[in-house]
């Protein structure tokens, strides 16, 4: 409210506005009222904020319409014009709006919304709701889900949503990774379920050429010493030690995922059929009474790594070590046809077919979605849609800056061939990063992982600007629908990002995280339009894993029994490779760097700065009492008023509140 004064000034005398807070964000009701009434059929509304039944402000919405309009109708009107969080949670059709004298909202006189709710947990409401919050329980490795518990909150990652979106079409349902990225809960992640309807995809044996994908062709480009040794492997504890069980179970998983049958000639990947693949290799190993076990299955497992032979096959290595205390079934994937995604659907789909077969039954695995030799098909189509490119121009201006950001090479090194740092947080550290950090800024870990690592970086070395070759899960989404949830493959995107080195954790944060959110659809078109860019080369790769266990916590795996994965000889893609994942409740990095350009006391120091950064950066996310927002956290083409009052964001070299 102002007023204008005799000598032409305005004089402000307040806000009269209806803006609240809710959960971090702030929102102007009258543009609610506005949206609502809208909608075609609704007379009048009164749109209000009240504690619900667990004690946390709600937006209440009682409409009055001349026709019966349900709650889902509303609100699916609403998500075309308003963001996910300015949607009312509770909404009543009433007679008529109640006033008071004066012709204003008698706020007084609106019904309560009856729910039934817990203060700490708020339960499924429907089906859906019910079969989500088991899904996220499983998914994420929490005993119980809410229906307003946060994703990101409870530890949800990209690679997690895949794994919901993947266990949920299995129980006849579908909904995109998007969908749940921006939504956040249960509640309002269920408005956009749907149920499936059609058999979309082949359900038999998919064989034939595979056109190459930016991945593949970036593995012939690296003409590695040893291409056979380049894998990615698991050690597995499991209760049976009988071989004809464990063999069954990998004769089906070999059947049913096409990949697993593949070969590599002539620098092209090729799925042969059951009757001409070798389908896998098993072996068994007797090493009870023995001594010095751990040392043998290391050196069996890397024996067995450096064993496959890519051109005839087969590239799925698997032994079986009985020992004094548990049986231990190594098995052992050529990348080119696994990532870390495939490996949790591997290992759910492993354990399901054993308990089948010890309980009886007959083994059935969930369908198949669309097959990695359709996924190719259909990023060659990719290659040539205006929406692909859109994005050259934004890669152009990343591919200038990239020698701004190198890491620079010393001058005098001793050493040769390849080493390695491990880093690892404790059970503790650890939780407070999944679980608590994220809240301050609204982050995913990614976000507090690159921010910190660039501090690192930008404090050892003093440079302004740092250049990351990032790898993502690249299961994103294209000019056409397809759905590669459960398939198996190695989707890997990689991709440059030149992050600001920032001396504040306050600013490094949002700056990081904004960046992030700005790669167009996280990176997957870079490897479609690099042979028209100027590239150049990226000194140092981050690959995060996300939480490689939480679905499966008793059938612990022991990755450091697994031996050499990589051939000491071949080259890596950087010259610093910082790989990791969380496993048993820990998040650990295997660093592997190239000596002949770093010293070890280099690398060691870089690495100590890095987990220090890190841990800095998580105990000061945890203190902070109110969760900022960046420009990233909203859709710009909904901004609304009250988020443009909110917004952080870089300016002239500091944080400045819209």
């Amino acid at each position: 409210m102002a007023r204008w004064l005799a000598d032409g000034n305005i004089e402000f005398l307040g806000r009269i506005d209806e803006q609240v807070k809710i959960r971090g964000f702030r929102i102007e009701l009258g543009e609610i009222d506005n949206a609502i009434r809208k909608i075609e059929s609704i007379k009048d509304v009164a749109v209000i904020v009240r504690n619900d039944n667990t004690g946390e402000k709600a937006i209440y919405a009682y409409v009055v319409s001349g026709d019966g309009v349900s709650s889902s109708f509303i609100r699916d009107k609403l998500s075309k014009v308003l963001p996910y969080y300015m949607i009312p949670s509770y909404i009543m059709q009433i007679d008529k709006i109640p006033v008071t004298r004066n012709g204003k909202l008698d706020k007084r006189a609106l019904p309560e919304i009856e729910v039934t709710i817990g203060k700490e947990y708020v339960g499924p409401t429907n089906r859906t709701e019910e079969i989500l919050c088991g899904i996220f329980s499983e998914v994420l490795g929490i005993s119980k889900v809410g229906i307003k518990d946060n994703f990101f909150e409870i530890g949800g990652d990209s690679i997690k949503a895949i794994r919901i979106v993947s266990k949920l079409r299995g129980a006849g349902y579908e909904v995109s990774v998007k969908s749940i990225m921006y939504r956040h809960n249960v509640e309002s992640i269920a408005e956009e379920v749907k149920k499936i309807l059609l058999r979309e995809y082949e359900q038999k044996e998919v064989v034939g050429l595979i056109k190459p994908t930016p991945i593949i062709e970036k593995f012939e480009e690296w003409n590695l010493s040893k291409p056979e040794h380049f894998n990615q492997a698991v050690m597995i504890k499991i209760k049976t030690r009988e071989v004809t069980t464990i063999k069954r179970a990998l004769s089906e998983l070999v059947k049913h995922h096409d990949m697993l049958r593949s070969v590599y000639r002539n620098k092209q990947l090729i799925i042969l059929s059951s009757s001409q693949s070798k389908m896998f290799d098993f072996k068994v190993f007797n090493f009870i009474n023995e001594v010095n076990v751990i040392d043998k299955i290391k050196e069996e497992s890397t024996r067995q790594q450096g064993s496959i032979d890519l051109e005839n096959g087969p590239l799925l290595k698997t032994a079986l070590f009985i020992t004094d205390t548990e049986n231990l079934l190594f098995i052992c994937l050529h990348h080119l046809i696994v990532d870390g995604v495939s490996w949790r659907i591997l290992l759910e789909d492993f354990h399901t077919a054993i308990k089948q077969i010890e309980t009886g039954e007959s083994i059935r695995l969930p369908m198949k979605t669309a097959s990695f030799k359709a996924w190719g098909d259909a990023l060659e189509e990719y290659k040539q849609s205006s929406k692909l490119r859109k994005e050259k121009a934004y890669w152009e201006q990343v591919v200038y800056e990239i020698e701004k950001g190198c890491i620079e090479y010393e001058d005098i090194t001793e050493g040769k061939g390849y080493g390695y740092i491990t880093l690892e947080l404790s059970n503790e550290e650890t939780k407070k990063l999944l679980r608590e950090a994220n809240k301050a800024f609204n982050t995913e870990i990614n976000d507090l992982l690159i921010s910190s690592l660039s501090q690192a970086i930008g404090r050892l070395s003093g440079q302004k600007k740092v250049t990351i070759g990032f790898e993502s899960h690249g299961r994103e989404e294209i000019h056409r629908k397809i759905s590669i949830d459960r398939t198996i493959g190695w989707f890997t995107s990689m991709y440059p990002i030149v992050v600001d080195y920032k001396e504040e954790v306050k600013e490094s944060i949002v700056t990081t995280k904004d960046l992030l959110r700005k790669v167009p659809n996280h990176g997957l078109g870079y490897g479609l339009l690099e042979k028209e860019l100027d590239n150049k080369r990226v000194d140092l790769y981050f690959n995060y894993m996300g939480e490689m266990d939480a679905e499966a916590r008793e059938e612990s795996s022991e990755g450091d029994l697994c031996g050499l994965s990589i051939a000491t000889e071949n080259r890596t893609p950087g010259y610093i490779n910082f790989n990791g994942g969380i496993e048993k409740e820990k998040l650990s990095f295997v660093i592997r760097y190239d000596m002949s350009k770093y010293s070890e006391e280099t690398i060691n120091k870089l690495v100590n700065l890095f987990k220090k950064v890190l841990k800095d950066t998580v105990n000061y996310c945890i203190i902070q009492k109110e969760c900022v927002k960046t420009v990233s956290d909203f859709d710009s083409n909904k901004l609304t008023l009250a988020e443009l009052d909110e917004i952080e964001f870089i300016y002239n070299g500091g944080i400045k509140n819209g």
